[in-house]
C-alpha cells in the first residue's frame, strides 16, 4: 500500500473536509492544526482512499527510514473514502475523533438511553436529554451520554419541527454504530 501525506491539493481531503463541515460542522484544518497529520493509501485494486490519522512526529521517521511499503498502517484509520460513488465510511475510531470537534448534530442521552444504544438498539425520545440539531439537510447525529463520552453514530429520524410533537415510546435516533460493538462482535 502506498502511502503518502494527505494535503489540500488531494480531491480526498476536499471531499472529507466537505463531508464534515456539511454533516457536523467540523473544521478539518482546526480540527488537525500542527499536531496531527492525515495520511492516505489506497488498496490493492485502487478503488478505497484509507485516511489514517497520524502525528506529523511518526510520519516523518517513517519517511526517513523509507519503510513505507511494509507498513500496514501509520496510525489510527478513521476513514475510508470510495472513489467512484465518493462515498465517505467514518470508522469508530474517526467517529471518536471527529465528535469532539463537531459544533453541531449531538445528541445526549440518559443512562436508559446509553445502556440502550450500546448494546445496538436504537434510541427512544424520552431518553433523550439534549439535542443540538445537525445542519439543515442532514440526519446523523454522534451520541453522548451525560458524562459527554461519545458512544457511537446515529441518524435522526424526525426534524426539528416535528420532533416535539412525537410520543416518547417513538423511536427518535436509529442506531448506525455503537462502541458496544466491540463486545458484540469479539474484538
Amino acid at each position: 500500500m502506498p502511502y503518502k501525506p494527505l494535503t489540500e491539493k488531494c480531491d480526498a481531503y476536499r471531499l472529507l473536509f466537505d463531508f464534515l463541515a456539511r454533516k457536523f460542522e467540523i473544521d478539518l484544518k482546526q480540527t488537525l492544526r500542527d499536531r496531527s497529520c492525515l495520511i492516505i493509501s489506497t488498496n490493492k485494486d485502487d478503488k478505497v482512499w484509507n485516511i489514517f490519522l497520524s502525528d506529523k512526529g511518526t510520519w516523518e521517521v517513517i519517511r526517513k527510514y523509507k519503510q513505507l511499503e511494509s507498513a500496514t498502517a501509520l496510525g489510527l484509520k478513521i476513514a475510508e473514502i470510495y472513489k467512484n460513488s465518493k462515498k465517505i465510511v467514518l470508522t469508530l475510531a474517526g467517529i471518536l475523533f471527529f465528535s469532539k470537534f463537531a459544533k453541531r448534530a449531538k445528541v445526549f442521552v440518559n443512562d436508559i438511553g446509553e445502556q440502550i444504544f450500546l448494546y445496538g438498539k436504537d434510541i427512544f425520545k424520552k431518553s433523550i436529554v439534549k439535542i443540538i440539531y445537525p445542519p439543515k439537510g442532514s440526519r446523523c447525529v454522534f451520541v453522548f451520554n451525560k458524562y459527554n463520552d461519545c458512544l457511537g453514530l446515529g441518524r435522526l429520524l424526525f426534524s426539528p419541527a416535528r420532533f416535539k410533537y412525537i410520543a416518547n415510546q417513538k423511536v427518535a435516533v436509529k442506531n448506525i454504530v455503537d462502541l458496544g460493538i466491540y463486545l458484540r462482535q469479539g474484538y
